[in-house]
């Protein structure tokens, strides 16, 4: 993963009105997720393409987000730099654990995905974890046996896993380039796509219905609306 240092994204708001809400009800969605803080703790997926953090606050009106984020890091490289300290204090809502199993193993994850499940929580917020893809460069774990992993550590520990693998699966299939030119970073689309699929994860379908949702300047419509319904085929709300 390339390497970039960590930094704490500043909020930014958005507001659109879902079609066929009725004010009153866009309203309650909008103030529940004004009351939303989210910490996203990855590598360069998480924060490639100016950041899945970046893209969730676009889509999730009043929404805000932090980041920990290193290039190559995983969540035990994190855990073992102290980082999950950064979590006190913090008044987070939600933390997306976002790991890099090409670059770590089933052990490493599954012992250091408890160790920040139980950290977020002793912080009084809600995990998440976000499933990320394969990729060729490292062939250690297909996108199958990283959606098993993570499926196994989230009913374990009672999770929630926004599974962005499987929704790029989905988009593949459809004929969609998910990947950047070195074929391992998320392309626009791909990290639209993840952003897609962790809002819907924590704020229910709801999220993705804005009569003129946000999307990404160099994302054309007609393809963000694609990747919109393919999250909406994955996503389960948390």
């Amino acid at each position: 993963m390339a390497k970039s240092p960590s930094a704490a994204a500043a909020p930014r708001m958005s507001a659109f009105p879902p079609a066929g809400i009725p004010d009153s009800a866009f309203e309650a969605l909008e103030a529940r997720m004004r009351a939303k803080s989210l910490c996203f703790v990855g590598n360069s997926l998480t924060y490639w393409n100016r950041g899945v953090d970046t893209m969730v606050r676009g889509l999730a009106p009043g929404a805000t987000t932090q980041t920990i984020v290193e290039g190559g890091a995983t969540l035990e490289s994190h855990w073992r730099a102290g980082r999950a300290d950064g979590l006190n204090g913090g008044g987070f809502d939600y933390v997306v654990l976002q790991d890099d199993l090409p670059e770590t193993t089933a052990e490493s994850f599954a012992a250091h995905a408890a160790k920040w499940i139980d950290a977020v929580r002793g912080a009084d917020a809600t995990p998440i974890l976000f499933c990320a893809h394969a990729y060729a460069r490292l062939p250690r774990y297909d996108d199958d046996a990283i959606a098993e992993l993570h499926a196994a550590v989230g009913e374990t520990h009672d999770v929630a896993v926004a599974p962005v693998g499987a929704a790029r699966r989905a988009a593949a299939a459809l004929g969609i380039e998910l990947f950047d030119a070195d074929g391992e970073h998320p392309s626009l689309a791909g990290t639209y796509l993840a952003a897609c699929v962790v809002a819907a994860t924590i704020f229910g379908p709801d999220v993705l219905a804005a009569e003129k949702p946000y999307r990404p300047k160099n994302l054309k419509a007609a393809l963000a609306a694609q990747l919109r319904d393919v999250a909406l085929g994955q996503a389960a709300p948390s």
